[in-house]
């Protein structure tokens, strides 16, 4: 009997073909989340400003 390590791969893969409209549907419906998350994060390009007023780098700089 293999084990069920072995065995996960082949079931992920049998449950993807079986139910392709739903994995391919989920797989949207996950990339529209994660899409809207990515628009509020915020960067902020100025390397100057990252350290704070009283670390040691800025003594260097």
């Amino acid at each position: 009997m293999p084990s069920m390590l072995r065995m996960l791969p082949e079931r992920l893969i049998v449950f993807s073909l079986r139910h392709a409209r739903m994995v391919v549907a989920a797989t949207f419906a996950l990339t529209l989340v994660f899409g809207w998350f990515a628009l509020k994060v915020k960067v902020n390009p100025d390397f100057f400003s990252l350290p704070s007023k009283d670390a040691e780098v800025n003594t260097l700089l």
